[in-house]
């Protein structure tokens, strides 16, 4: 046994032994799954009290810009809320170590500079002939 799981004995003398050791030791195992359970259930609130934050502020900075920067971004004013909570959500899977199946700014990216491509062709063949 773990002795860092057993708790303290508080209402037994130290003189007297106890005959039940196998009772104390499943009630501190018990007692120590429940407080891994509190620390988890605590540790994921804090991790979404973050991810809330960072959420609100991305969202305000954006809303700040006009509609001519957003415009430049690639982005419109109605799709701030959606664009920032998919990269948030795209930045959390990569730090569990997950390859997201959609992500929206390098498709985004991608087909931007494929469509710059096709129209920097497009241009040289009217030019030349």
């Amino acid at each position: 046994m773990n002795p860092y799981m057993e708790l303290p004995k508080l209402n037994a003398p130290r003189h007297v032994s106890r005959a039940d050791d196998s009772l104390d030791q499943v009630i501190s195992i018990a007692a120590f799954r429940a407080i891994e359970a509190i620390e988890t259930l605590f540790s994921r609130w804090l991790e979404r009290r973050r991810f809330n934050r960072r959420r609100r502020g991305a969202i305000a900075d954006l809303s700040r810009l006009d509609d001519r920067l957003l415009k430049d971004i690639g982005i419109d004013r109605s799709e701030i809320r959606s664009v920032v909570e998919e990269t948030l959500q795209v930045e959390a899977a990569r730090e569990q170590g997950y390859a997201p199946v959609h992500d929206r700014i390098l498709r985004g990216r991608a087909s931007s500079q494929a469509a710059a491509n096709d129209n920097g062709s497009a241009a040289e063949s009217a030019c030349c002939a």
